[in-house]
């Protein structure tokens, strides 16, 4: 169990994983519209689980950042809104250094189109004119998630979340490494 942490000034505080929500709390809230504390709590809870199995008694602020940023964080479907998209382009406009991607899993998929490119290789799942989740070399039937796109069956993936251009239009994209139908 983690009592302590070395701050930057080589102090030790306190370890609380209070301040970890706090500081997730506040980057959530300037991405989302809504953010629910009980998936702010679960990562940070998570956070503390892995730097208990480094072995880290004594972790230093720098370590628990490091470790928050190996989290992958779950968002919701309509957490992905046209405000998020307009943020992460207004980033990579200023900054010039592109939006990081981030792995993510998504959930809450219910209503989406099915598409293709280059000759049936590759899947795209469109549920927005924003937001497209591509799957690279989808070796699955493409009939079939065309059904459960008729259907409205719920699908989840978990891919690297990244923002620019498909085509003319500025998107969010998800490059998937995992396509579940949750039937």
């Amino acid at each position: 169990m983690i009592k302590s942490i070395r701050k930057r000034d080589g102090r030790l505080v306190d370890f609380e994983v209070d301040k970890i929500a706090g500081a997730l709390y506040k980057a959530f809230s300037a991405c989302f519209d809504k953010v629910e504390l009980k998936k702010v709590y679960a990562i940070a809870h998570d956070v503390e689980k892995r730097l208990e199995e480094k072995e880290s008694t004594l972790p230093t602020v720098e370590l628990v950042q490091d470790t928050v940023e190996e989290i992958d964080i779950q968002i919701d479907i309509s957490d992905m809104t046209r405000s998020l998209l307009e943020l992460i382009k207004k980033i990579d406009r200023i900054s010039g250094t592109n939006f990081k991607p981030v792995k993510v899993f998504i959930n809450g998929i219910e209503d989406y189109a099915i598409g293709q490119m280059r000759d049936y290789k590759h899947l795209v799942v469109k549920p927005t004119d924003y937001i497209y989740l591509i799957k690279w070399n989808f070796d699955g039937d493409f009939e079939e998630m065309e059904d459960h796109a008729l259907m409205n069956d719920e699908i989840e993936v978990i891919g690297n979340l990244d923002s620019g251009f498909f085509g003319r239009k500025f998107v969010l994209k998800t490059i998937c490494d995992e396509i579940k139908v949750i039937a």
